[in-house]
């Protein structure tokens, strides 16, 4: 739609967006996520609810005893653009020496919040 999301840069390929590894509701990997048991509680029921990758932020996390990359992305999870938060989504992606994705890691919800007020950009840039 337009919107900024962010970007793991120096990865293979060069730049992968957020919302490519995230996928869409129906068919990607964050309709299987937001039906973990603890998302469905943290969600209080509201089966209708999404995750927004172009409000996502990255935070870069400790490499892995293999060595690989890690960063965490935390997607707020809300029925509407312009409503409160019901969770945070948050989910480990892991990416190899060589910059190349290796798959991800479900984490715990994060709580909810109020609505937003502006609109976060990032971008995480694989060593």
């Amino acid at each position: 739609m337009g919107r900024p999301e962010p970007v793991f840069l120096g990865s293979m390929p060069g730049m992968i967006p957020l919302g490519l590894l995230v996928g869409a509701a129906s068919t990607g990997p964050v309709g299987q996520w937001l039906k973990a048991p603890a998302y469905t509680s943290a969600l209080g029921g509201e089966n209708d609810a999404s995750a927004w990758s172009e409000y996502a932020t990255l935070a870069a996390q400790p490499a892995s005893p293999a060595g690989a990359q890690r960063f965490l992305a935390t997607l707020p999870v809300r029925k509407c653009r312009a409503r409160a938060d019901l969770a945070q989504l948050r989910v480990v992606f892991d990416f190899g020496p060589d910059g190349g994705y290796l798959g991800w890691e479900l984490q715990a919800p994060g709580p909810g919040g109020p609505a937003p007020t502006s609109v976060p950009t990032g971008t995480a840039t694989p060593r």
